[in-house]
């Protein structure tokens, strides 16, 4: 989802709401940005420990007892993300997911605005029904679309047009609106901060992946990923 080397640089309180102190938060097409801070350095966090209850409340993609767990942070209105599912993503999916090899957990990293907290919160009350992962799919093929499109992704994802692509999937509408705006799943987001802060440390930015005990951030060509796994597999 992405041909240009930008990034894009953030005041780290706008990021994480007072729980990153110093630093600042990227996203990035194909690179990884260290932030200046007192935070640990990502290489010597302790990932076992950050993240050892990042599947609680959330939904797996793939089975969970796969020897390998990809673990995405990710905000929804985050174009290099889109690019991720779109490209490497679904090659993932498929060799690797469908075969009981890895599998994945979506933790919301949502820092793009209003839009981005509620395409989340709309993802978690989807799961609610089942339907996790279709709208998780949902909203990164929209976004991809309207980016590949020329067009604004600016309020792509509001309450009505959220509520839409619950009614397109077949979702009880009545059940997912009130979810919706009553932000039923607010402490999943929070949560999201919270293990981002603990397994990234100083270097934020969307998408970032853990890979078994590796960080790749970054929509990084499918090669990269696939070697991260392989890796994995043969420890």
């Amino acid at each position: 989802m992405e041909n240009s080397q930008r990034s894009y640089v953030l005041p780290a309180s706008i990021l994480i709401a007072a729980v990153l102190i110093a630093g600042a938060l990227v996203y990035s097409v194909g690179t990884s940005k260290t932030v200046d801070s007192d935070q640990d350095n990502p290489s010597v966090v302790d990932l076992a420990e950050a993240l050892k209850d990042v599947a609680k409340g959330r939904v797996i993609l793939g089975d969970a007892k796969a020897p390998v767990q990809i673990v995405e942070f990710a905000d929804y209105q985050c174009p290099y993300c889109a690019k991720f599912h779109k490209e490497a993503g679904q090659k993932i999916r498929e060799e690797y997911i469908k075969a009981g090899k890895v599998n994945m957990v979506m933790v919301d990293l949502s820092f793009l605005g209003e839009g981005s907290s509620q395409a989340a919160l709309a993802t978690h009350c989807a799961g609610d029904q089942g339907k996790f992962w279709g709208y998780h799919d949902r909203l990164f093929d929209v976004l991809w679309d309207v980016v590949e499109g020329g067009g604004k992704k600016d309020g792509i994802f509001s309450n009505d047009n959220l509520k839409k692509f619950a009614k397109d999937l077949g979702l009880n509408t009545v059940t997912f609106n009130s979810c919706l705006d009553s932000k039923k799943h607010a402490d999943k987001l929070e949560s999201g901060r919270k293990i981002a802060e603990a397994a990234l440390g100083g270097q934020v930015s969307t998408p970032s992946l853990i890979v078994g005990g590796q960080l790749i951030q970054g929509a990084q060509p499918y090669e990269v990923f696939k070697a991260a796994i392989e890796e994995e597999l043969n420890k």
